[in-house]
């Protein structure tokens, strides 16, 4: 946690602001609670609502199921007394016989005017049990037959019809809706039984059924379930489903009802869905709503969401208002306590209040500034170091470079008019003790002490670091000293290398640039003194290198591939002295005399190294153990700084190398060698010079002197025969009066297209345009 954060823990109890938010916070909530007990009496009240509305709907139906109840037992008893009915009875099986029959149609005649008697009456007939037979209106059939043919239940068979129908005492009896199959058509009905004659229980002589059309009963309910949006049920005085809308209808029992009517509580329903009931006075009927909570609850719930909006929006309003209200009187005081905040660093103890931080910072804030502005000087100098060498290299903007911010960093210019110094530390290692940032440190520290002593008269000085060998000095010139302050600041320059080479035993180079005018002049005069310091490699060390003096060089060197060969030949033979001589000319050469640029004097390092490869890893120099007791030559050799290193470390290899030639030949094969040579030599016009001729003439066979003639010279016979022969034809191409078949002739070739390819192979190009080249020259 940090120290701001546990300052304001401590003070923000006792804050005026903190009283403010309170006590308008109060206020705020006397309305929010009394809104908060008006919406659960909102609420109770629409859950009743909710309920009285079911229980309504639900007693409309009760009401109309019970009209249409009362249509059936308006047809039962009608039925029951007709007189006809009670004869028909009392007949028994007499009831066949031709003299009764009449009785029959007279009583199927009064049945038909009942066949309309109600909506919901689908079908009845009555059953007469001394004859087994079966009275509609259109017909007189035995039990079976009129089950088997006409009036069939589907997944009902004719004995637990008759059983649950046709036996047994029955009043009013309502049974569970079954599918009725009558021909071809099928339909639901709920069949109604009552016992005849009405009242005997005991002495039962047939039944009338009445069979309710459920499709009308559904076409109600299904008005009801859209109004309700849920299940219903109707259940008899059982507490037998007749029939649901429901899926998947849950189990009923009698003791999920509590009186007449209400709501029914079941661990089934679970808590998505409540259920409400009625129950018919007339039926016993039961009818039961079963409503998803979602539904029941849909208004209470919009009236929730809504009051719990307005709730959050008068919270959110009056949170808002409060703090307005609040902050317009603490906003004085807060503009004090941020502005002095913003300058303050530790919190002093003992805070009480907004008025002791207040008095306690201001206190605080002047000890701080005065700690940072010690600070800020004692960074000055890294500072204006940085700076100066972003200068320098021209990574500063022009735009952003003030008077004041040169001030701050004590950089007082006192003209447009600059010089660039680059001052290279070569070798300090007789100064330092060991190769630490201490060291160096120190002996940077000493340079720029010596440049600025010497030109503090007549300029301004700036020094800064721009490597750990190397230091920038910008100068800025006094604007009447302009005239030969070049000479001026060479002079400088050469005295502090004598100086620093003799008192601190420290070799270093000095790079010097022309005279520029402006800030974007400094980079200008940057390059340049680089450009200047690359010369160290032609000049050496110890130098004071100036931009104009190397500016004007040439852009070629000279390193044919004679000098190349001679190189190599003459190690080769082990000729020191020979291979000294032509180092120390060509270096002269191009060194001294040409003024190479220090991109060319590279080529031209590398191109040397390449000839000490090529002397090394050539076939006759593949000794065990050549160098082993010499450093890697490629890493030492490129380790150099300027060329006088490298010409000296060149000749140590050379002289090492040829030392070691000489000592591992042996006379005898050194003169065999030297004859062979010299027979070449006398006889290569000769064209029938060859391995065989040579081999005769010293009596040896091909093989081994081809063997021989390797591991000596790390040639085959035929090639040093072409070589020979080659460098002959160089000195006869001289002579323009030979003709290039003369030439051939002369040299042992027997026609000039040989010799043209053999000249090309060695020398890569043709005899006519070597001859061409030394006419030129």
């Amino acid at each position: 946690m940090s120290d701001k954060l546990k300052r304001f823990q401590k003070y923000n109890r006792k804050s005026i602001l903190i009283a403010l938010l309170v006590s308008y916070a109060v206020v705020l909530c006397v309305p929010i609670g009394i809104g908060s007990l008006l919406y659960q009496k909102a609420t109770n009240a629409m859950k009743d609502n909710a309920i009285r509305y079911n229980m309504a709907m639900l007693e409309q139906m009760r009401g109309v199921m019970d009209s249409r109840i009362n249509e059936v037992d308006q047809l039962a008893y009608e039925v029951t007394w007709n007189p006809k009915l009670q004869e028909l009875i009392q007949l028994g099986n007499a009831m066949d016989e031709s003299e009764n029959a009449y009785k029959f149609l007279d009583f199927a005649s009064d049945l038909w005017r009942y066949k309309n008697a109600g909506s919901i009456i689908d079908d009845f007939y009555v059953y007469i049990a001394s004859g087994d037979t079966i009275l509609t209106p259109t017909s007189k059939l035995s039990s079976s037959i009129f089950y088997d043919k006409i009036h069939r239940f589907m997944g009902v068979d004719y004995a637990q019809w008759k059983s649950d129908l046709l036996t047994g005492y029955h009043y009013k009896t309502y049974g569970n809706s079954v599918v009725l199959v009558d021909g071809l058509s099928s339909e639901q009905v709920i069949p109604y039984t009552l016992s005849l004659p009405l009242g005997e229980k005991t002495a039962i002589k047939g039944q009338l059924v009445i069979l309710i059309n459920v499709q009308q009963i559904q076409e109600m309910i299904n008005k009801i379930e859209w109004a309700s949006r849920g299940s219903l049920y109707v259940i008899n005085d059982r507490n037998e489903i007749i029939l649901t809308t429901a899926a998947e209808p849950f189990r009923i029992t009698e003791s999920q009802f509590d009186g007449e009517s209400g709501m029914i509580k079941s661990a089934e329903l679970g808590r998505n869905q409540v259920a409400v009931y009625t129950t018919s006075q007339q039926s016993g009927w039961k009818y039961v709503s079963v409503i998803p909570v979602s539904v029941f609850l849909d208004n209470v719930n919009m009236l929730r969401n809504w009051a719990l909006s307005l709730l959050g929006c008068c919270f959110i309003l009056g949170s808002i208002i409060i703090y307005l209200f609040a902050y317009r009187q603490y906003n004085p005081i807060k503009k004090m306590v941020r502005t002095i905040q913003a300058g303050r660093g530790e919190s002093p103890g003992g805070i009480a209040n907004e008025y002791d931080y207040i008095n306690h910072s201001i206190l605080h804030s002047l000890k701080e500034e005065s700690r940072l502005r010690s600070t800020i000087d004692a960074q000055v100098p890294v500072i204006r170091a940085n700076f100066l060498g972003r200068l320098i290299r021209g990574y500063v903007d022009r735009a952003a470079v003030t008077t004041e911010t040169l001030a701050f960093m004590d950089i007082h210019l006192i003209s447009n008019q600059f010089m660039v110094l680059l001052i290279d530390i070569d070798d300090c290692s007789q100064f330092i003790k060991d190769d630490s940032e201490r060291e160096w440190v120190l002996i940077r520290f000493v340079v720029s002490n010596l440049i600025d002593d010497l030109t503090s008269e007549w300029c301004r000085c700036y020094t800064t670091e721009l490597d750990k060998d190397r230091i920038g000095v910008l100068l800025n010139l006094e604007n009447n000293r302009q005239t030969r302050v070049e000479d001026e600041v060479q002079q400088i320059a050469n005295k502090l290398v004598e100086t620093i080479h003799h008192k601190f035993k420290t070799t270093v180079t000095i790079a010097v640039s022309s005279v520029h005018t402006g800030l974007e002049g400094i980079r200008i005069a940057y390059l340049e003194a680089l450009k200047a310091v690359d010369y160290r490699i032609l000049l050496g060390h110890r130098q004071a290198i100036h931009y104009n003096e190397v500016s004007q060089s040439e852009d070629f060197y000279s390193y044919p591939i004679e000098i190349e060969t001679q190189i190599v030949n003459f190690v080769k033979s082990g000729d020191y002295d020979n291979v000294e001589s032509i180092l120390n000319q060509h270096f002269i050469d191009n060194v001294a005399l040409r003024q190479l640029t220090p991109e060319l004097a590279k080529c031209l390092f590398y191109d040397v190294i390449g000839t000490l490869v090529k002397v090394i890893h050539s076939a006759s120099l593949k000794h065990p153990g050549l160098m082993d007791h010499k450093p890697a030559p490629i890493k030492r050799l490129s380790d150099c700084g300027t060329f006088d290193e490298m010409l000296g470390e060149l000749k140590e290899y050379y002289r090492y190398i040829c030392e070691y030639i000489r000592a591992n030949k042996s006379d005898r094969n050194e003169q065999l060698m030297d004859n062979i040579d010299q027979f070449i030599r006398n006889r290569y016009m000769d064209g029938m010079l060859g391995l065989n001729l040579i081999a005769e003439q010293f009596q040896l066979t091909p093989s081994y002197l081809s063997t021989l003639f390797k591991k000596q010279t790390g040639k085959n016979v035929s090639d040093y025969i072409a070589e020979v022969r080659i460098e002959k034809s160089k000195d006869m191409l001289a002579d323009s009066a030979l003709t290039i078949t003369q030439i051939a002739h002369g040299v042992g070739y027997a026609n000039d297209i040989g010799f043209i390819r053999m000249f090309k192979k060695y020398e890569g190009v043709t005899p006519g345009k070597y001859r061409a080249n030394l006419i030129v020259k």
